[in-house]
């Protein structure tokens, strides 16, 4: 049950109240759509707006996801000021014409406490789009199954379980069964679409029908759940599922649905044998692309990978995200559940807020090619043993 949270400020504004929409003389503000997220709106004068930016619950991790529909009579400038309640100005707005093409607003003021941003925009009659981050809801997720099946590269698409409210939560799953296999996870927070970029490109890569991808899935079994929490998704939450919990904090209790059907699927996938499993990849977002991973000489199977993994990165590209190795095998995280049940690597690939979606792309191809390298070949020769 989601709560409802109000801040009584020059306007109502309110968290977890359900869709919203306010229409004003000649302009209507809307977030009746999926991934919209709009918490209450005034208007300041003839052409100026507040727009309120509330969570699901609070206290919650600075997350402040906004995305609303602008409904314009006519075409025409107007100034947007995001108010922020229980949380801070971090993403910067994106606009679109059309809900797919998306580019950066500029010209954005954020006050010192980072609690309101000030804009302005011109809107095109009819409808357009203002939001945190470009949307990538369930439809476009659809899309990417469809496109990855056409490939016919030895996946199936399967429903390993359902949210809080019922929505399927969909995987990729390799045909060839009882093998050694990877298991990959994105969206568990609703707002980090970064990471969802990166989460398709790698995929994409490793479905690809060159001979290094191809040499990888005839030894390598993989399981891709791109969207662990499609409720949080469709409603735009900041951080939780349906029901008000941070799913990545529920990998040991499994209290929640979505948690179940991951631990359930990655079990029956790579069977009860003892090394089955070879790596568990998360996908997240954050303020700058990093990776965080075991500390070398961890405990397990394949304690090498993390460190020649970045190296490989690095090598492609010429420098690679900053590895953070301070692992926490009490946090109840898909990362340190996945290690500490497994003992393989697992490690959370998270990517920045404003990395560009070109940069994202090289990197995840970068990270698939490096990963399949390794785990086909095993750790590079010492240097001088080479």
């Amino acid at each position: 049950m989601r709560s409802i949270i109000c801040l009584l400020t020059s306007f109502l504004l309110c968290a977890g109240a359900g869709s919203t929409e306010c229409a004003f003389d000649g302009v209507t503000f809307s977030d009746r759509f999926d991934g919209g997220r709009l918490s209450g709106c005034r208007q300041t004068g003839e052409r100026a707006f507040e727009i309120g930016v509330a969570p699901e619950d609070a206290p919650i991790n600075p997350s402040g996801w906004y995305a609303f529909a602008v409904d314009a009579q006519a075409a025409g400038r107007i100034d947007i000021t995001l108010v922020y309640a229980h949380g801070r100005h971090r993403y910067a707005p994106k606009f679109s014409r059309n809900g797919e093409d998306w580019s950066e607003v500029g010209g954005v003021s954020v006050a010192n406490t980072r609690n309101r941003a000030v804009f302005a925009l011109d809107v095109p009659q009819g409808r357009s789009f203002i939001s945190a981050q470009p949307l990538i809801a369930a439809g476009d997720y659809d899309r990417w199954l469809t496109d990855m099946l056409a490939r016919d590269a030895g996946v199936e698409l399967v429903e390993i379980g359902r949210s809080g409210e019922g929505r399927p939560i969909k995987a990729l799953r390799s045909k060839k069964r009882g093998r050694e296999a990877v298991a990959l996870v994105g969206r568990q927070h609703p707002p980090e679409t970064t990471g969802a970029v990166a989460f398709f490109a790698f995929v994409a890569r490793i479905l690809e029908d060159d001979p290094l991808a191809e040499r990888f899935r005839k030894r390598f079994g993989v399981l891709a759940i791109p969207m662990l929490n499609p409720d949080g998704v469709f409603h735009g939450q900041w951080r939780n599922n349906s029901r008000g919990l941070d799913i990545n904090r529920d990998w040991g209790p499994f209290t929640q649905q979505e948690t179940r059907a991951a631990r359930d699927a990655i079990a029956d996938f790579a069977g009860d044998k003892p090394g089955r499993l070879a790596l568990f990849l998360d996908f997240h977002s954050t303020w700058n692309d990093v990776l965080y991973t075991q500390p070398d000489g961890a405990e397990g199977a394949r304690a090498w990978f993390a460190s020649a993994w970045r190296a490989g990165i690095a090598e492609a590209l010429g420098s690679a995200p900053r590895r953070d190795a301070s692992h926490n095998p009490a946090l109840p995280t898909a990362k340190s559940w996945a290690h500490e049940t497994y003992r393989i690597p697992a490690i959370t690939f998270e990517i920045g807020d404003e990395t560009p979606k070109e940069n994202i792309e090289s990197l995840a191809r970068a990270a698939a090619e490096s990963m399949m390298l390794l785990l086909l070949e095993g750790p590079p020769a010492p240097e001088g043993e080479q």
